[in-house]
């Protein structure tokens, strides 16, 4: 069974993301897909979607939007105050972060301004049903692909969503509910030696791993520029172009950092000093203008044992085929 969503007021950048399109590079599409994967697998668990299921990603501000159709929903990543509304728009509710919530036919879900992080994540039971491309429904805004006409949602828009999900719906104990918010906040990133690492002098590595940098107001879901201290570096500045991914961090002729987010370009010329590991990925997609950030070195071994950990522990506090919790 399908239904329908309807936007009533967006936010600034709200887009339809799952977990990305891979292997899509050679032709030049970035991978996309959800800037903090822990809070669309969570809250895609725990209305009992597959992880990869379609979501909406709201940034800094939440959105309003009405349901056709009886639905499931639940809220993750960053939280704003959401309230659910009758069909005459009187509040009914309040909706709380990673707790599914029953959603009658005609009803809506009002989201504020979000708290704490950069971007929340708005799950539905059988998500949200857009075409798939490249094998996957994000948004690519810079190919105008995925979502809605590849672009972010604006009032009117109507999405097809699912009404029936993989698994029931269930709810967590308030303790893994309180580690699972708290995750992806982390602001300290961890970082593996980049290909490029032999451009810089020690002095430049130090610096990384050592001064405090902010979040400029540049900072979106194609890179997040910092702020606040500049990286030495020996290079002109600009490299033959070579392939890129995300949590490449770049550095500019002027010593500016530069770490690249899921819509990040394919290839660059900078030359990269570092790369945030897989593990620490969310906690970037979290980061708003005006965070002071840091960075500590890894080697690859601890990287992967990073994100082992991190699913393991995933897993445990919500696993994908749990059993159902009063």
């Amino acid at each position: 069974m399908s239904g329908q969503l309807r936007i009533i007021r967006p936010g600034p950048c709200s887009l339809v993301q799952d977990l990305g399109r891979p292997g899509a590079a050679h032709l030049g599409v970035a991978r996309s897909g959800a800037a903090d994967t822990l809070s669309l697998r969570t809250g895609n668990r725990l209305v009992g979607n597959e992880d990869n299921a379609a979501a909406i990603e709201m940034t800094l501000a939440g959105l309003h939007a009405s349901f056709d159709t009886d639905s499931t929903v639940c809220l993750s990543g960053a939280g704003g105050d959401a309230l659910l509304l009758d069909a005459h728009a009187k509040a009914m509710r309040r909706v709380k972060l990673l707790e599914p919530t029953r959603i009658g036919a005609g009803e809506s879900l009002r989201i504020g301004p979000l708290k704490g992080g950069a971007r929340g994540y708005l799950c539905i039971a059988g998500g949200v049903r857009t075409t798939t491309e490249l094998g996957s429904r994000s948004t690519h805004a810079a190919s105008g692909i995925g979502g809605l006409g590849g672009r972010a949602l604006d009032a009117g828009d109507c999405l097809p969503i699912g009404t029936d999900a993989a698994r029931p719906a269930r709810r967590i104990a308030p303790q893994a509910r309180e580690r699972l918010l708290a995750m992806p906040l982390c602001r300290e990133l961890r970082v593996t030696p980049g290909p490029h690492a032999e451009l810089f002098d020690q002095d430049a590595m130090e610096t990384l791993v050592s001064a405090a940098f902010k979040v400029s107001r540049a900072a979106d879901r194609v890179g997040v520029r910092l702020e606040g201290t500049k990286i030495p570096t020996l290079d002109p500045g600009t490299i033959d172009s070579e392939p890129m991914l995300a949590g490449a961090i770049q550095v500019t002729p002027d010593g500016t950092p530069i770490v690249l987010m899921p819509d990040g370009p394919t290839t660059g010329g900078y030359p990269v000093i570092g790369v945030v590991i897989n593990a620490d990925l969310p906690s970037l997609g979290q980061l708003r203008p005006g965070d002071e950030i840091r960075f500590s070195a890894v080697d690859l071994e601890a990287a992967m044992e990073a994100l082992r950990s991190q699913r393991q522990e995933l897993d445990t506090l919500c696993p994908p085929d749990g059993p159902d919790r009063p």
